[in-house]
């Protein structure tokens, strides 16, 4: 039960210093997709994009 625990523990470890790797910061994308969102409507609000969830959060 030793060992299992063990491998358990270090299996853990890994993958929470594994998830813990990447860039701090906000994700940025690609200066393409910049341009496409930035464009706001004809009353100065960017237009909204139906989503699955909507209901849930509107």
């Amino acid at each position: 039960m030793s060992k299992i625990l063990r491998l358990v523990t270090i299996l853990g470890m890994t993958a929470f210093g594994v998830a813990g790797c990447g860039v701090k910061g906000a994700l940025e994308a690609p200066p393409e997709a910049k341009q496409a969102d930035s464009a706001p409507g004809p009353d100065g609000k960017k237009p909204h994009k139906p989503y699955v969830l909507d209901g849930l959060i509107r």
